[in-house]
């Protein structure tokens, strides 16, 4: 990517050609999106292909990143009834770095990866409160 994006800008969305997606992307998914603090990437987040990919893209990042420093395997069920084991999986870095790993969402279709600094967790904190501000809390 070469130049900059316009003061104040929060996202950028990266899209590829589709013979140059990166093996983890579902195929559905030629996009990921960049989240900046200052003009600097502090977030990025892109869609795997969900249950059916799941131990793949697991071991892909176990190549590159290393061990988890946490991985569970939670139970999704669909609509009829069926159970899924599905992992999560969590990286810390230097940096303040970490990366999420879901191998699916509550779609068995969609999976997330999502690498964010600790500044951009907070920031997501802070703007999840200030849409939450003035609601009953359950």
């Amino acid at each position: 990517m070469m130049g900059q994006a316009p003061t104040g800008t929060e996202w950028v969305r990266v899209e590829w050609p589709s013979d140059k997606t990166p093996q983890m992307c579902a195929h559905f998914c030629d996009l990921m999106s960049v989240s900046l603090i200052n003009g600097v990437v502090h977030g990025v987040t892109l869609y795997t292909s969900g249950y059916a990919k799941q131990e793949r893209d697991y071991e892909l990042l176990v190549q590159k990143i290393g061990n988890h420093f946490s991985k569970d395997i939670k139970l999704l069920q669909n609509r009829m009834g069926a159970s899924f084991d599905v992992i999560d999986a969590a990286w810390r870095r230097p940096g303040g770095i970490t990366i999420l790993f879901i191998g699916a969402t509550h779609d068995l279709d969609v999976g997330l990866l999502t690498a964010e600094s600790d500044e951009e967790a907070a920031r997501e904190r802070e703007r999840a409160e200030k849409k939450n501000e003035g609601k009953p809390k359950l």
